[in-house]
């Protein structure tokens, strides 16, 4: 094995990190488009997935490297699928605006509110440029993502944006994988 093998190994392991996406169908990020978006900077809607035979998958991962080696991310979209222990690994969620969308959530993790969510987490709200943005978004602290209807050739900026906040936030699989390595030394 490479040395970017065996850090990829390590990353599918029990402490790999989750993305939530939204369950509902009228969800622009769903867990079909979720993958390529992040992946490969390219947006396409439930309707585009379905038509080119998406099919949902027991298990997606996202991968992304970091560091000269490739980070996988879990993705969730049912919150009853997750245990106690896993709401400690979610590094981003992508939310709709509306608060039924965390009904299922455990949020005992994040202070039992979404405020505490929000704080621990990197939330996303993805929308069509020039379309309002829900009152709850404005409130809630939410990073608004946008794709354009008409130039479609800058869906990429939403996927740099994801990764550059998670940079930002040190929600990188690679920068809380040394963090826990300093924890475990100290």
């Amino acid at each position: 094995k490479t040395q970017g093998e065996s850090a990829e190994s390590k990353a599918r392991g029990p402490g790999q990190p989750i993305i939530l996406v939204p369950q509902a169908q009228s969800s622009m990020v769903n867990i079909l488009n979720v993958k390529e978006l992040l992946e490969k900077g390219v947006f396409k809607t439930r309707e585009q997935k379905l038509g080119e035979g998406a099919k949902k998958e027991e298990r997606v991962t996202v991968a992304h490297p970091e560091d000269g080696h490739n980070f996988h991310y879990k993705v969730v979209e049912n919150p009853l699928q997750m245990k106690k222990e896993d709401w400690s690994r979610v590094v981003a969620v992508f939310v709709q605006g509306k608060d039924w969308q965390f009904k299922q959530y455990d949020l005992s993790y994040f202070n039992k509110c979404l405020q505490g969510l929000f704080t621990k987490t990197s939330a996303f709200y993805l929308s069509y440029a020039k379309e309002p943005v829900p009152e709850n978004i404005k409130a809630w602290n939410v990073a608004v993502l946008t794709v354009d209807r008409n130039h479609r050739h800058l869906d990429s900026r939403v996927m740099n944006q994801f990764w550059d906040t998670l940079k930002v936030t040190k929600r990188l699989a690679s920068q809380t994988k040394a963090k826990a390595a300093a924890a475990a030394r100290a």
